[in-house]
């Protein structure tokens, strides 16, 4: 489980590389990761929003979407939210529990080993 610190790089990172691109479309491949939102309610409010900043609250990352909704993520164990351009790799693929594409041809996956209790929240 990453700390502080590596929460904070995390969010900087994503803040750098996501600012100002928008949400094409949301996969959801594992419906338990999600908090307060189901996946229908989830595609609806963020498909066509552009993120405006991605910064860490605690040990969560926190996407806010120009629609005025937050996307709030718990890395927990795997420490990750990975961005990638095409499929990910055999290795990995399988740990993608959700992803965004986004309006640049690459996507943000959210990948769980863990206890999905703890997940993805929309506010």
């Amino acid at each position: 489980m990453p700390e502080l610190p590596e929460t904070e790089t995390i969010a900087r990172d994503l803040d750098g590389e996501l600012r100002g691109r928008s949400i094409r479309d949301v996969v959801v491949r594992r419906h338990d990761v999600l908090r307060e939102v189901s996946a229908p309610v989830l595609k609806r409010r963020v498909v066509g929003t552009t993120i405006t900043r991605v910064w860490r609250r605690a040990k969560m990352v926190v996407i806010d979407l120009d629609s005025g909704d937050r996307v709030a993520v718990q890395p927990r164990f795997t420490g990750a939210l990975l961005l990638s351009r095409g499929p990910l790799g055999a290795d990995q693929a399988p740990y993608s529990t959700l992803h965004f594409t986004l309006d640049d041809g690459r996507d943000l996956h959210f990948p769980a080993q863990w206890d999905p209790k703890l997940g993805i929240h929309v506010t």
